[in-house]
């Protein structure tokens, strides 16, 4: 408790929603830190399970399911926030409503994207969007078809995180998303001391057995305990909240949209123009810059609910603070990223050994791309906490119109290097403008319609 205490009154001492952020952080630091222990080992005892190529599919196909994370139309990220506001107010039989009406309309939907998708699988060539040939047609649809049962159980389960996050309480879901990872680990680890041939299906099944499994427990868990008062119930269920839910819920899932063309459709470019082995070098760099940030987005990931919170009650003088500190972590994650491209040749090296090579001008590039991405980050979790997603929106909508042709153009004109560049150019403009936004709502309190809408 003392640290706590410590931290606590350098961000205006006393205050009851600084000692929970920060305790949340400190819970998530320690889960979220074991993640990237075990993803940094998952990366080559995966490959050596299946095969590079293998890998290169399995992250391009798991790119293409995460396009279906839009299929709640922004009913996960409403919740987070409508929840966050009722308990603000201290109603607990509204935030226990928003519980129960997202949790029922979110199945229906998941059920109906589930069947949909059933029936057109069975018309599809994996092999084809994938551009590989590494499975059988017909075993790679089959494939497909698990990870995507999986996925869609999950998004159900995996509401009970969204819950616990608006609560402000993400360390402790933190701990299942490890358990997760780290059943995971142990099973594919298992199965290579056992001498068992390494398949995409394996891999498809061990993966969703052990998310779901620990987010059923998790539900179970936190519905008798943390979230007894708000746990979901039929009876709870008001078709009126729909509305509500959806009415930031649609602003998000605008953005949500626009973020898969710029984010997710990379993987499938890289494997359309350059082939699958291009789509393992690209995704082993992209994780290795990204350990800092997901430090970066432990640390903030408290900071959604909180401000939510703070602009409930419109505690600015608490804002303010928050952001000024935010500007000195930014600073300080871009020294780490520098860091890390200092150490690269070493790290991938001792990482990945000579199973795949990461050239070094991918390596500048990938940086500098997560340094923008990282900026952004930090400030976007301000900007949905206090819901003014006008800006937010448009920037990705204009933004994923031009990023695809870019990386397209730029991707036949120079590699990967050209693709990865492509989404530099796009993160850079996020990076600029979104802590602009954030000191004009803070500081200024501008009226423009462009920063408060």
């Amino acid at each position: 408790m003392g640290i706590f205490k410590l931290i606590e009154g350098r961000l205006r001492g006393g205050s009851e929603r600084s000692i929970k952020a920060i305790k949340g952080i400190f819970r998530t630091l320690i889960f979220k830190g074991g993640n990237m222990v075990i993803n940094v080992i998952l990366v080559p005892l995966t490959i050596s399970f299946i095969s590079p190529s293998e890998y290169g599919v399995w992250l391009t196909l798991s790119s293409i399911i995460a396009w279906f994370s839009i299929s709640d139309i922004g009913f996960g990220n409403g919740l987070r926030n409508r929840f966050a506001e009722a308990v603000a107010i201290g109603n607990k039989e509204l935030a226990r409503s928003y519980v129960s009406t997202a949790y029922f309309s979110v199945s229906i939907l998941m059920l109906i994207v589930w069947v949909v998708f059933c029936i057109i699988n069975y018309f599809l060539d994996w092999n084809i969007i994938l551009n590989t040939n590494v499975e059988g047609s017909h075993m790679l649809s089959k494939v497909v078809l698990v990870v995507f049962s999986s996925f869609c159980l999950q998004f159900v389960l995996k509401l009970v995180g969204t819950v616990m996050i608006a609560y402000q309480e993400p360390g402790k879901i933190a701990l299942f998303d490890f358990l997760s990872n780290l059943l995971v680990l142990l099973s594919i680890y298992l199965m290579i001391k056992l001498d068992l041939n390494g398949t995409l299906m394996y891999l498809a099944i061990i993966s969703g057995v052990a998310q779901l499994s620990m987010y059923f427990i998790a539900t179970l868990w936190f519905y008798r305990h943390d979230l007894r008062e708000y746990r979901p119930s039929l009876k709870f269920f008001k078709a009126k909240y729909i509305r509500q839910l959806m009415g930031i819920g649609m602003k998000f899932f605008i953005v949500q949209i626009s973020a898969i063309f710029v984010f997710q459709c990379t993987n499938i470019i890289i494997a359309q123009l350059l082939g699958s082995d291009q789509v393992s070098i690209y995704n082993i760099a992209y994780k290795y810059y990204t350990i800092p940030l997901t430090i970066a987005l432990i640390v903030v990931s408290p900071i959604w609910s909180a401000f939510t919170d703070a602009y409930t009650k419109r505690d600015y003088s608490w804002m303010r603070n928050v952001y000024r500190k935010l500007v000195y972590f930014s600073v300080f994650i871009s020294i780490l990223l520098l860091f890390f491209l200092f150490i690269s040749r070493f790290a991938f090296k001792y990482w990945i050994g000579n199973s795949i090579t990461i050239p070094t001008e991918i390596s500048i590039i990938m940086m500098l791309n997560i340094l923008a991405t990282s900026v952004f980050n930090i400030f976007i979790f301000i900007v949905n906490g206090i819901g003014k997603l006008f800006l937010q929106l448009w920037l990705n909508v204009c933004l994923s119109l031009i990023y695809i042709p870019i990386a397209i153009l730029l991707g036949k004109q120079f590699g990967l290097s050209g693709i990865v560049g492509s989404s530099l150019i796009i993160n850079t403009i996020y990076a600029i403008l979104v802590p602009l936004q954030c000191y004009k709502l803070l500081f200024n309190q501008s009226n423009h319609l462009i920063w408060t809408k």
